[in-house]
């Protein structure tokens, strides 16, 4: 999707602002330093690139499938 300034919406930032979450929960309860969130969720590192434990723990704690957001 594309959020209210017409900006596609990466699949970390729709799981996450579903929920509804912030930056700093979702960090805290996967362990993933919320630089790293910031950066994925802004497009400036590719999602598609990010360790698979980092994968794991995100989809955990979002309780969604990786693929939803890689």
């Amino acid at each position: 999707g594309r959020d209210c300034y017409n900006q596609k919406i990466n699949g970390l930032l729709y799981q996450r602002t579903s929920l509804p979450m912030t930056q700093k929960e979702l960090s805290d309860k996967s362990g993933v330093n919320i630089r790293q969130i910031q950066k994925y969720e802004s497009g400036e590192y590719n999602c598609e690139n990010m360790t698979l434990k980092n994968a794991l723990a995100l989809a955990d704690v979002l309780n969604c499938e990786v693929k939803s957001f890689v």
